[in-house]
């Protein structure tokens, strides 16, 4: 059988940067005022007249650790490491996905689909990076 992903055998690797830099972006944005459009872009809208949830604030710090951790483990070589953090991150992935699509208001719109399509990104490169690490 061939592997889909033969031409491009770093995938996985531009992968886990593309996932710690975009968790840096999310946590550094909810910070600025555009917080209301990652918001909304995830699927979880938030009224513009009031002020964000504390849970907000503390998802984005949740998501600075794992960024931060992700790349840090990345610029050392740990890429063991980062390939057990990426796979254990796709439950959360698949929370995010549901919850999107069932309790974010947004149906299977937009937003379950980039999440979706990013969940099952990561869960194969975080196979992939297994099989090539241990």
């Amino acid at each position: 059988m061939t592997d889909v992903a033969a031409p491009i055998p770093e995938w996985p690797y531009i992968w886990a940067s593309f996932y710690s830099a975009t968790l840096l972006i999310i946590s550094i944005s909810t910070f600025t005022p555009a917080v209301y459009s990652v918001c909304e872009q995830a699927g979880f809208p938030q009224p513009r007249n009031r002020p964000l949830h504390v849970y907000i604030y503390l998802f984005a710090g949740c998501q600075f650790m794992l960024g931060l951790a992700v790349a840090v483990l990345e610029a050392a070589g740990e890429w063991r490491a980062v390939s057990v953090i990426i796979a254990c991150s796709t439950p959360m992935g698949l929370l995010g996905t549901s919850l999107s699509a069932t309790k974010g208001g947004m149906g299977y719109g937009k937003a379950f689909w980039s999440h979706a399509l990013l969940t099952t990104m990561g869960s194969l490169a975080g196979w992939r990076l297994i099989q090539d690490n241990w």
